[in-house]
């Protein structure tokens, strides 16, 4: 009797499922690969940005790699690099819940746009971190150029 009980079926593991947690894992790996190359990020390391003839000793954690990946995302984004690195956090927060960014599309650009603004702001007032990039960097510099441009007889 006790035999002849029908068994619940187990729902087979989704690949999908598999899928979701695998892509959030990488992509925290590498969000935080890149947050620790770019704390400890030196403008000296050899780079795409700074090259010197003598051999030097690479400063950053992440070795060459961190340090050319750092001085590209600070050319990029200057002083708002770790807001980029958010909006990262942020995607993986979506991935790892399974929700799909068209829910909430309007926070992904709220966050693009309000980070852009932020860059302009930035390159605006001239706050430069480090020696060798803009304060907004290309990105900032770009959006203050667009606002200017269809701005300027606003304010």
């Amino acid at each position: 009797m006790i035999f002849d009980q029908k068994r619940k079926k187990q729902s087979p593991v989704n690949a999908q499922s598999h899928m979701h947690e695998l892509c959030a894992f990488i992509l925290l790996v590498v969000t935080a690969f890149l947050m620790i190359a770019c704390l400890t990020y030196s403008p000296y390391d050899r780079s795409w940005f700074y090259y010197s003839s003598e051999s030097r000793y690479v400063h950053n954690w992440c070795g060459t790699v961190g340090a050319y990946s750092a001085a590209m995302l600070f050319y990029l984004f200057g002083s708002l690099v770790y807001a980029v690195l958010g909006l990262f956090c942020m995607v993986i927060y979506y991935i790892a819940r399974k929700k799909t960014i068209r829910q909430d599309w309007e926070r992904f650009v709220a966050y693009a746009v309000g980070m852009s603004a932020c860059a302009a702001l930035v390159h605006e007032a001239s706050l430069t971190w480090g020696q060798n990039f803009l304060g907004g960097g290309v990105v900032g510099m770009h959006f203050f150029n667009l606002c200017h441009t269809f701005l300027d007889t606003v304010g």
